[in-house]
């Protein structure tokens, strides 16, 4: 999970997540299904925005979109999405790489699915702290119970070696967020 800094933070008024005219269709053997039609928001520093509505609606389609995350045969057809004012659909895989992650992330709807479940919850956290930071083991592992707390795992030193089915359901949306 990432903070907006007043060093980082874009100039006062302005948006730090804007959607204009977003389409997104899935190509399919028939006709292509429009799974979002022209959907624009604005996310001003500091606020929270929730998508809510019925199955199939697109919810899961758009947050996806927001960052390139669409799989097989979905495809951004118009529209743009910019963060801190640069558009996210016109990055490098690298750049993108370092966003994801860093500044934004992405919960899915069933957590627990996107959790290993082979795996401790500490050390998926981990994984994905080295993956965007240059930290060592050890500082990758502070930042973890301090994730960890951040999204009110309880006892973060000992939830750390827990795999993701003894955690509460609470606790498995909060730790695959990062």
């Amino acid at each position: 999970m990432s903070h907006v800094t007043q060093e980082q933070g874009p100039v006062a008024n302005e948006p730090i997540l804007s959607v204009e005219d977003l389409s997104v269709v899935y190509e399919t053997n028939e006709d292509p299904v429009r799974a979002v039609r022209d959907v624009s928001l604005e996310i001003q520093p500091g606020e929270t925005l929730g998508i809510a509505g019925e199955s199939g609606s697109g919810k899961s389609t758009l947050s996806l979109a927001l960052l390139r995350y669409l799989a097989g045969s979905g495809r951004v057809t118009s529209g743009d999405v910019r963060y801190r004012d640069q558009s996210i659909l016109e990055l490098s895989e690298k750049e993108l790489s370092s966003l994801r992650g860093n500044d934004i992330a992405h919960v899915p709807q069933n957590p627990k699915t996107s959790l290993n479940p082979a795996l401790r919850v500490g050390t998926q956290i981990t994984e994905t702290i080295r993956a965007h930071r240059d930290v060592s083991k050890a500082e990758a592992r502070e930042q973890t119970y301090d994730v960890m707390q951040e999204v009110n795992i309880p006892d973060p030193q000992s939830n750390f070696d827990q795999y993701p089915h003894e955690l509460s359901g609470a606790s498995n949306s909060a730790s695959s967020s990062h």
